[in-house]
């Protein structure tokens, strides 16, 4: 057998990855997007906590958490942020693994982390779905309460 050059694709492996120049380039550029969304929403997660820690250093706001008639529902308020924090991270995490397991595909022309890189995309719009359609649920909900 002959030998092949490193990033050629080699047609008699059943997992090399077989794309044009043109659908490599347009992969590659997704990878990055997804990047760059997967730290944006990775920045927002910051913010949202260092809110939460300004506003709990705020005395007034502690002792309406330790002791008041509203303390449960803020305490109801913080679960919720932090299951949707949780959400987003997970959300953050697959988009994460799809734009740097995107580019090692194509770079190495890799069918199997071509795969691997799309099962994240993949979870990445399943937990999306999701939300998506209870959000919807609870808005028809409230609309018709």
């Amino acid at each position: 057998m002959e030998n092949y050059e490193a990033g050629k694709t080699n047609l008699l492996s059943t997992n090399a990855l077989h794309v044009d120049g043109s659908a490599a380039n347009n992969w590659k550029a997704s990878g990055g997007w997804a990047k760059a969304i997967a730290i944006t929403l990775t920045v927002g997660i910051g913010i949202v906590i260092l809110g939460m820690v300004v506003l709990f250093t705020n005395d007034r706001n502690t002792r309406l958490l330790l002791g008041s008639d509203e303390s449960a529902f803020l305490v109801i308020a913080i679960i919720i942020v932090l299951l949707a924090l949780a959400v987003v991270a997970l959300m953050t995490i697959n988009l994460l693994r799809f734009g740097n397991g995107i580019n090692v595909a194509v770079n190495n022309m890799d069918q199997l982390a071509f795969e691997k890189s799309m099962t994240g995309l993949r979870n990445y719009f399943i937990i999306g779905g999701i939300v998506g359609i209870l959000t919807v649920l609870y808005t028809l909900i409230d609309i018709f309460k």
